[in-house]
């Protein structure tokens, strides 16, 4: 059987019979050209070039000791029922990376931008030290601390360019964007009050914070009940966001904070609401990302999240 049959049949069938070596190898190797990841399970000298071929093998501790030799997972108790925890263990820490991750970098990009905006701008710098070092705390830090002890478990992510690095440069990008326009507004709207003008910035940082809190648990203004779904984190990151406001409200001298006008506090609302439904948007269309993968890579497949993957068994 030629490669591009092979290629074909492997779409079809799930249960491959008195297969031989090389031929597991070829079977695996399809998988894989298709974009699929692929796991090899086997005990023998037989499954071998298969066992290498794969992107993770799993092998049986009774087995041929060339074969646990290149195994990735030893089951020690010969049994695939201990499979099912491996993988939840695994996914576990897969996701807790995942989403800390998620939270820490996209608001390193914006704060970056924002910054590198303020500087060809000659603008005063739009925020001071202790006061984007409580709104990272209360906001990012902490929520990241629950995820991270696991009394918070964030949405299932399964691809970290997918499900991470895309949300990372739209929201990244699109926050950094609004930042700057609110904080150009408040500049001359304050009439150059740069306290006014970094304590407006800090609260929408801090609702900022919140919201990318509320994406990583999967909560999506698009999706109303996404809120009800996941009210305890809501309710947790929206206490947390409002205490570390209130904080600065309560010892403004401590943070160097000087209570916006009212004016302000509206159009600071307005402004999150608005990043909130471009964000969400972006997220749900995102043609010019796909094209600027498809430009950097491409030669990669990109796989249906949709799709239910078949593994099949050989």
């Amino acid at each position: 059987m030629s490669d591009a049959e092979l290629q074909a049949v492997v779409k079809e069938a799930n249960v491959f019979a008195r297969v031989e070596p090389d031929t597991k190898r070829r079977i695996v190797a399809a998988l894989q050209q298709q974009g699929e990841y692929v796991a090899m399970t086997g005990d023998g000298v037989n499954d071998v070039p298969a066992l290498k071929q794969a992107d993770l093998a799993i092998v049986m501790n009774d087995g041929a000791q060339i074969s646990k030799d290149i195994g990735d997972i030893v089951l020690l108790n010969n049994a695939m029922s201990t499979l099912p925890r491996a993988f939840h263990e695994g996914r576990e820490i897969t996701q807790t990376i995942y989403g800390t991750t998620k939270m820490f970098i996209v608001r390193n990009v914006y704060n970056i931008l924002l910054f590198i905006f303020v500087f060809f701008m000659a603008l005063p710098f739009p925020i001071t030290p202790i006061q984007i070092s409580w709104a990272a705390f209360g906001t990012v830090n902490m929520p990241a601390t629950f995820i991270a002890f696991g009394w918070v478990r964030p949405k299932y992510m399964a691809r970290f360019r997918r499900d991470v690095i895309d949300y990372v440069v739209t929201a990244g990008v699109l926050m950094a964007w609004m930042l700057a326009l609110h904080y150009i507004f408040v500049y001359f709207y304050s009439g150059g009050d740069v306290g006014i003008v970094r304590s407006a910035t800090t609260i929408y940082i801090c609702l900022l914070g919140m919201n990318i809190v509320w994406a990583v648990q999967g909560v999506d203004i698009y999706e109303p009940h996404t809120f009800r779904k996941h009210w305890r984190i809501v309710l947790l990151s929206s206490v947390m966001c409002a205490l570390t406001i209130l904080s600065m409200y309560g010892w403004p001298s401590l943070f160097e904070f000087k209570a916006p006008p009212v004016g302000v506090g509206i159009f600071t609302t307005v402004m999150f609401l608005l990043t909130m439904v471009l964000v969400s948007h972006g997220m749900k269309y995102r043609y010019l990302l796909y094209r600027l993968w498809m430009l950097l890579a491409p030669s990669r497949g990109e796989i249906n999240p949709d799709e239910q993957a078949r593994t099949p068994f050989i």
